[in-house]
């Protein structure tokens, strides 16, 4: 599949509005007020790896975030997506706290349909991402954000409608029809959307109990989620960024050991079991 083509035709219904805004847009900022809240950006697409889905071999994975950063782009639209623009690929060496924790799961993930579990990091930091390779995922994966504009003066604690919260959903789960993930992984626990999950609930007929979850709460857990009889995981955790312990603890997410070992490995082990289990089951019924 050409997955730029079709998720740019499936923008194209969506940032129709003048200057290229989402066709939600007015209604999605009523209340705003921009000396407050001015416009970061605003058309949110994808970044997908160019890639993604041509190696049967590997899972396709969707990472989902609250909103990028996009410098250079301040009050305007995201471009159509184009392997040749760096801002429609994802980065193949930042290395933030928020985007090491997508590249240790993704890393962690991949490493379970190539190289087996010994080739998985050992931690999040550069180094032991680096020492495994985990730029060789870097172009085969997407990733994605609930929120397809932004409002406000800094990077974190943004405000988000309640119309944002309804309408970006919307949008988000055509580009899950398009992508078709094996695995979805979404790293936000404050800001998401109140609807997200009965949203993902109704549109791929999933159920609510946890497959393996982490014993403090289901901010790090696994699902199984259906798409037209074929099934794929939803897999929650903090945002890289994000404190799953008080700091004192060991800090955020990526610097965090304690969390990466006792909660957040055994979920990612279990998914990538799971996924390898219907893959094997699915080959017998073919033959």
């Amino acid at each position: 599949m050409d997955y730029a083509k079709e998720l740019n035709r499936m923008y194209d219904q969506y940032y129709c509005g003048p200057n290229g805004h989402c066709k939600y847009w007015e209604k999605c900022k009523e209340g705003l007020l921009e000396n407050i809240y001015p416009c970061k950006f605003f058309s949110d697409r994808v970044k997908i790896g160019e890639r993604y889905g041509t190696n049967p071999l590997l899972p396709k994975i969707v990472f989902v975030g609250l909103e990028g950063v996009h410098e250079g782009y301040k009050h305007n639209p995201i471009p159509a997506i184009d392997y040749s623009n760096p801002i429609s690929v994802p980065s193949r060496d930042a290395s933030n706290n928020h985007y090491r924790g997508v590249r240790y799961v993704l890393a962690y993930l991949m490493a379970q349909f190539t190289d087996g579990k010994n080739n998985c990091p050992e931690d999040a930091s550069i180094g032991k991402l680096e020492e495994v390779q985990d730029s060789q995922y870097l172009d085969q994966y997407c990733l994605t954000n609930i929120y397809k504009c932004a409002f406000g003066s800094g990077t974190t604690g943004l405000p988000h409608t309640k119309e944002m919260q309804q309408n970006c959903i919307e949008i988000l789960l055509e580009e899950l029809k398009i992508l078709e993930p094996d695995i979805l992984v979404i790293q936000v626990v404050t800001g998401r959307p109140t609807q997200l999950w009965s949203a993902l609930m109704n549109k791929f007929s999933g159920s609510d109990i946890p497959l393996c979850q982490a014993k403090r709460n289901k901010n790090t857990s696994v699902y199984r989620l259906n798409r037209d009889g074929t099934p794929f995981y939803c897999v929650w955790t903090y945002h890289g960024n994000g404190g799953p312990y008080p700091y004192k603890r060991g800090g955020v997410f990526v610097n965090n050991n304690e969390y990466i070992s006792r909660e957040l490995n055994p979920v990612l082990d279990e998914t990538a079991r799971l996924l390898r289990a219907d893959r094997v089951y699915t080959k017998e019924v073919c033959q």
